[in-house]
């Protein structure tokens, strides 16, 4: 078997694989990025993504190994379905360069609309009808209320990935809904209903794109990326078949990757777009949290990240240069150490009193090197309730580049300390994509009544970039995020299905959310307009013209600032 083609995350489940531990595999197994772990623990089905030689056939490992393949035939990025127990035939293909994981994702109009010119716009006589008319704006989310008044009689169809079925072309799970069967469709979470209303929806809290049709792909609770990629492409299709151009808004992140363009969902994303096909990502909601840590290494010294873990499975990812030699230990809090991990390419575990802490080490998709590290079963706290401190050790060895990047990932707030922790080079993957455009929030609300007769007052800092919105650059030091938009706090559509704090509660159609998540698609609506101008605009384009249309407050026009991004966008010139 091939290892150096496994993504060390990926190496890590196919070693508990051929342990055999079919709990620990079933407990994290959508960290892991399985879509399924049996009994008979080879018959696992893992979610997975393929860096493969452009136009190469694959049909002997599809026949012979129970690969299963979404579209995309020519791309160099393949995304699919395979038993753990073909990884090795897998990676022994000469076609196959790379194989990785899907990991999971998560969730990242009255005063917000004025903030960004759009009032101005709609009075504008040179084009009264800019309203997204003919423009698919698709929205991959948690579903959507079709009931909602704001959407009536212009959701096309819905791809329902959360319910077993036959699928859609290309992708044989979940039911796609059409006509009156739309209103199957439930959004028991809400966010996808609100997202959809500040992108496309019409009423009283009008979207920026209120006459855009609507294609909507509801993910299942567990969101992966290569659901989500495959709801992109399906999107387009659609929009191929009905001869309009698109727009897609992401909503959702993680931070497993290299944060530099080059991991197989961002290039994915990459391959996805083209002329009148784009996508809007939020930047992420990370910008208060110390997931990032960025020491420099020097020849012959250690370096020691800290990091504070809370529950369960903490997951840390390292990128660094293939110019430099670097070692990796850890050091538990009651003083248990590993050994220091050298190998390029390695895969080890190891058990403490406080925990289990695996490291698996190989090349990432853009050439780097990469380190995985998975904290499970850790406490949080000591018997006095003091928070515990795991020590990543890394040791340089011979070292011409020196600098390593880690990011932190769960759902519990584990955090890194020490004077390289930090919040920058948070932007989450897919938005760190070159082609994809990466919205920042901004607040345009602090206050508003609830339902309930409650005042209810936000924290944050009025006519300001949000202070948990994420910071760039790119770990390679590219421009991201793009562009600031209204994120805090949004009025907009609101399911009936889900079930919401009252005090977030406007009335019976509408909410209050916050969040990249809500800035992404007031830029996903404005992209409507502007394809709806020119259905011919490319990515690079629509990000070229995005920039130049924003500004950072008390900053030179053109100015990249990396919570910011160039600025603030303005709608009234588009």
């Amino acid at each position: 078997m091939e290892y150096q083609k496994l993504a060390p995350l990926l190496r890590i489940a196919y070693k508990e694989y051929l342990d055999g531990d079919v709990q620990t595999l079933r407990r994290r197994s959508n960290a892991l990025g399985f879509a399924h772990v049996d009994e008979a623990i080879e018959n696992s089905l893992m979610l997975i993504s393929l860096e493969c030689d452009p136009g190469a056939s694959l049909d002997e490992l599809c026949d012979d190994f129970g690969l299963i393949l979404r579209r995309g035939s020519g791309a160099s990025i393949r995304t699919g379905i395979a038993p753990i127990s073909s990884i090795s035939a897998i990676t022994d293909s000469p076609s196959v360069r790379y194989v990785a994981s899907s990991p999971p994702l998560r969730s990242k109009i009255d005063d917000a609309a004025r903030t960004i010119g759009i009032n101005p716009l709609r009075g504008r006589g040179d084009n009264p009808d800019l309203d997204g008319s003919n423009v698919i704006v698709g929205i991959i989310d948690s579903g959507i209320d079709a009931g909602h008044p704001a959407f009536q009689g212009r959701i096309d169809r819905v791809w329902d990935q959360s319910v077993p079925g036959d699928g859609v072309p290309g992708a044989a799970y979940g039911v796609e809904l059409t006509g009156p069967q739309i209103h199957q469709c439930r959004d028991v979470d809400g966010h996808g209903t609100h997202v959809a209303g500040i992108a496309a929806g019409a009423g009283l809290y009008l979207g920026v794109a209120p006459a855009a049709r609507l294609v909507i792909v509801k993910l299942p609770e567990v969101k992966s990326g290569n659901m989500l990629l495959d709801g992109v492409d399906y999107i387009f299709r659609y929009a191929d078949q009905v001869e309009m151009p698109a727009v897609v808004n992401i909503s959702l992140g993680n931070h497993f990757g290299p944060h530099d363009g080059t991991s197989h969902f961002s290039g994915r994303v990459n391959e996805l777009t083209e002329e009148g096909r784009i996508i809007c990502c939020a930047a992420g909601n990370e910008g208060l949290d110390v997931i990032h840590s960025g020491p420099t290494l020097v020849d012959g010294k250690v370096s020691d990240v800290y990091l504070h873990p809370v529950k369960g499975d903490t997951y840390v990812s390292g990128w660094y240069s293939a110019e430099d030699d670097i070692g990796v230990s850890v050091v538990s809090p009651s003083g248990g150490t590993t050994d220091i991990e050298h190998g390029q390419y390695s895969a080890s575990a190891w058990t403490f009193p406080d925990g289990t802490v695996e490291i698996s080490r190989g090349d990432g998709p853009g050439g780097d090197r990469s380190i995985e590290l998975v904290f499970k079963n850790v406490r949080p706290h000591d018997f006095m309730g003091t928070q515990v401190v795991w020590n990543i050790r890394l040791h340089g060895r011979a070292i011409r580049k020196g600098r390593v990047d880690l990011w932190v990932e769960d759902e519990g707030g584990s955090r890194f300390a020490g004077p390289d922790a930090n919040s920058s080079m948070t932007v989450c993957q897919p938005a760190d994509a070159n082609s994809a455009v990466a919205v920042a929030a901004y607040t345009t609300k602090v206050g508003w009544t609830s339902a309930n007769g409650a005042r209810m007052k936000a924290r944050f800092k009025l006519n300001d970039v949000c202070d948990f919105s994420s910071e760039g650059p790119r770990r390679d030091g590219a421009s991201k995020p793009d562009v600031t938009a209204p994120g805090a706090v949004i009025v907009s559509c609101r399911s009936n299905h889900a079930q919401m704090d009252a005090h977030s509660v406007i009335d019976a159609e509408h909410c209050v959310m916050y969040g990249t998540s809500m800035a992404a698609p007031f830029v996903s609506g404005a992209v409507a307009l502007m394809l709806q101008a020119d259905p011919t605009l490319a990515p690079a384009a629509v990000i070229s013209k995005l920039s130049a249309l924003s500004s950072v407050p008390a900053h030179p026009s053109g100015t990249f600032h990396p919570k910011w991004g160039y600025g603030l966008v303005d709608l009234s010139q588009i």
